[in-house]
Order: C-alpha cells, then structure tokens, then sequence
C-alpha cells in the first residue's frame, strides 16, 4: 500500500517515442520493458495507477495518428487510487524532427498502437474480473448506517 505523500511514479512518459534515440528496435525493448513491468503488477492484481497509465498511453497514440498532438499531464499522484480528470491533461506539439527521425516515428507508432490497445484490453478483463468478484454487504449494523459509525471486513 502506498504510504501518503509519496509521489507516485508513471512506468514511462507519454512523450517516449521522442526521447533520444529516435529508433524502431530501441521503442519495441522500451515498450517490451514496460508490458513486461505492467504485467508483472497485473499478474498481483495491482490495477493501479497502472491501468490509468495504461489508458493515459492508448489515449495519446490514438491523439498522435488523429491530430499529431502529444497528450501529457503534470498531475502528481499521491497515492495509488488517485483518479486522473480531463482537466489533468494537457496538450503539446510535436518535437522538431529530422526526416529520418520522422520516418522512425511513423513506424514506431504503427507498431505501437495496436500493442498498446491489445494490452489495454488485456487489462481492462482483469479490471473487469476484479470488479466483477468484489461484493460488499451490510451484515451487521444496519440500523447505524446512517450515522456513519461501525466496520466492515473483507
């Protein structure tokens, strides 16, 4: 469980693509290195903030193919069940590219994208299995309910 007032660290920038070296097999050990990190916390069932990672990276490549835009956030997150709003994200252009550089970028996001989305919806079915499997019931107590006072237990 994360303790209070630790920053909570994202596995990889939205703007990993563009840090140096702009290169086709470096981006597929990068991406490669991440799933394998992300699915090493969702085999524990740890959902988060990686799956809001998740998201936050299949939202920016679908924004880098439609708009040519990168999306990002300069939220910190505290602790781990931290929700990230709309209004957390921003929006940055493109870095200046070489032509070759470009050409890299093209391919490394058309391999990318699908990978992204494929381990999206990996995730997505555990959120589910894990959502789906939680019950809470009210079996003591009831009729303190309202004043907010008693326990419950898992």
């Amino acid at each position: 469980m994360a303790k209070k007032n630790r920053k909570i660290e994202f596995l990889m920038q939205t703007d990993w693509m563009f840090e140096k070296p702009i290169d086709k097999e470096h981006k597929e050990y990068k991406l490669l290195s991440y799933f394998q990190k992300m699915g090493e916390k969702l085999d524990k069932l740890e959902l988060y903030p990686g799956f809001i990672e998740l998201s936050l990276h299949l939202m920016n490549v679908q924004t880098l193919i439609r708009e040519k835009k990168i999306i990002y956030t300069d939220k910190k997150f505290n602790t781990i069940d931290d929700e990230l709003l709309i209004k957390d994200l921003k929006v940055k252009d493109l870095p200046e590219l070489t032509d070759d550089e470009q050409q890299e970028f093209t391919q490394i996001l058309r391999n990318s994208a699908p990978r992204i989305m494929e381990y999206f919806n990996i995730a997505k079915s555990v959120w589910s299995l894990v959502y789906d499997s939680v019950e809470v019931k009210v079996r003591k107590n009831k009729k303190n309910n309202l004043t907010k006072k008693g326990f419950f237990y898992y």
